[in-house]
């Protein structure tokens, strides 16, 4: 015999001795359901389903799987909408502004007050309120015309918006509602 033909016949007998000492342990030849695997306890096979365990590291701790408690499983926060001002720029006549209105946060809200206030250099002021009913989705920008009236500004004046002003929405961040700019 060639010494190919001998590696190739010592291989084989190889193979059939940890076949047949591996089936002789599984009659079954390991087919289990599905959803279950082969398990070797005590020296006897059987099928047992499938599952994930940790032991404990701890010496004397019990090695049952741990479960979850309810103080460890919390809800996701409610998503809340967040509005702020970007941006107020004056358009055409003296008074009139865009505002750039912007919803931040996660919800959507249908409707709130933007509020405009003109600060004269004297201390004169005067307010104009636009209450929006349009619908701001998550992350949703648009803008909002406001116009004062008397129309008199002069450089120097400020002019003040604050989106929410009446604090009625629960807003995830309460503190940029504000913009303000001069004249």
């Amino acid at each position: 015999m060639k010494s190919s033909s001998i590696k190739i016949t010592s291989a084989i007998a190889l193979l059939a001795a940890a076949t047949a000492t591996f089936a002789a342990g599984n009659p079954e030849k390991h087919r289990c359901p599905m959803g279950q695997t082969w398990v070797v306890e005590n020296g006897i096979g059987k099928c047992k389903p499938l599952t994930i365990q940790a032991k404990s590291r701890e010496p004397g701790a019990s090695t049952q799987p741990a479960r979850a408690t309810s103080e460890a499983v919390r809800a996701p926060a409610t998503p809340k909408p967040d509005f702020t001002i970007v941006a107020a720029k004056p358009m055409g006549a003296p008074g009139n502004y865009r505002v750039t209105v912007k919803n931040k946060g996660g919800a959507h809200y249908a409707e709130m007050v933007l509020w405009g206030t003109h600060q004269k250099k004297g201390g004169q002021s005067w307010g104009s309120a636009a209450n929006i009913k349009t619908v701001f989705g998550a992350g949703e920008q648009k803008y909002i015309d406001v116009t004062f009236a008397p129309g008199d500004f002069a450089r120097g004046d400020r002019v003040m918006f604050e989106v929410d002003y009446y604090k009625a929405i629960d807003e995830s961040n309460e503190s940029n509602n504000k913009f303000a700019t001069n004249y």
